[in-house]
């Protein structure tokens, strides 16, 4: 038999399949997009058309086409170029664990799939000219995962949950309250440099990595709010009506993301500032006393 030389295949069909025969075939169509009825603001359009003969409208790029070496190079270049963050890579993990374990029903994902996800997120990075896949090129997955109506919809409410409200954000606070912790107890025995707590130094290094952490985090978040999700703006794989969709459930979260993530930067300076004045024992705890209650309640379920 003779390889057809194929580049793409475009599929239509009135509803997915439903016969595991089908399931293989269909699990290599990467990209599922389900079209709804012409628009009543485009129906005039789709009118004036059907009057000339054709029922479709002439496309412009705007931009001379991919040349055929460019387009078959372009995976393998964008898989050398582009990273992909370990905080991408646990959205992805996190959202097929999401999909096949806590939706119901299921939303089956095949290795297959799920390896081909990474590296069309790897192409769409690429070609936007950057050199790493960031959380808004992952809205794309609304259109690769999936097997029914409905399921794009899950797919993006995962990945705007995850993007308003960082996982990392989490262990960060739990960093926060051993530190804290330690610290208190540091303090409270003179702050020496010899004790079980990791010493004066070591505690005071990891205070202020955890602040320039969260103070790193703030910046991106409130870089994104002021610029209005520049990045999410730019992109050219979503028209404006799906970028201010997507605006319109980001922002809330986002801002109170950021309220809780200035509010930890700030308690990780005062534990920071507390070792660097030696401050006697009992002077943290009064500062933070949400913290400390925390503490003693963990120190209780011991």
């Amino acid at each position: 038999p003779r390889r057809p030389p194929l580049l793409t295949l475009v599929g239509a069909s009135n509803e997915p399949p439903e016969s595991e025969e089908l399931d293989a075939l269909f699990d290599r169509f990467m990209f599922r997009r389900e079209v709804a009825q012409v628009s009543p603001h485009g129906l005039r359009e789709l009118a004036q058309l059907a009057a000339q003969g054709r029922t479709h409208a002439a496309f412009e790029a705007g931009a001379p086409p991919l040349a055929l070496e460019d387009f078959r190079a372009c995976r393998d270049a964008a898989v050398a170029a582009t990273e992909v963050p370990e905080r991408v890579l646990d959205l992805l993990v996190a959202l097929r664990g999401h999909l096949q374990d806590a939706c119901e029903p299921p939303v089956y994902v095949s290795d297959r799939r799920f390896t081909k996800c990474v590296t069309v997120l790897q192409v769409a990075a690429y070609a936007k000219g950057q050199a790493y896949v960031d959380e808004y090129d992952c809205l794309l997955l609304e259109h690769l995962l999936g097997q029914r109506p409905g399921d794009s919809e899950k797919v993006r409410e995962f990945v705007l949950d995850s993007i308003a409200h960082d996982p990392a954000l989490l262990q960060a606070e739990l960093a926060l309250l051993g530190v804290f912790g330690r610290t208190a107890r540091h303090l409270e025995r003179g702050g020496g440099d010899g004790d079980s707590d990791g010493g004066h130094e070591g505690l005071l290094r990891e205070a202020g990595e955890l602040a320039e952490l969260l103070r790193g985090q703030e910046a991106q978040m409130a870089a994104a709010l002021e610029g209005g999700f520049a990045a999410l703006r730019g992109s050219p794989w979503h028209g404006p009506q799906q970028v201010g969709a997507f605006v319109q459930v980001l922002q809330p979260q986002l801002e109170e993301t950021l309220a809780r993530v200035r509010g930890l930067s700030e308690e990780a300076l005062t534990v920071q500032e507390c070792l660097r004045r030696g401050v006697p024992g009992g002077v943290l705890e009064k500062l933070l006393p949400k913290r400390l209650r925390q503490y003693e309640k963990g120190i209780q379920q011991k």
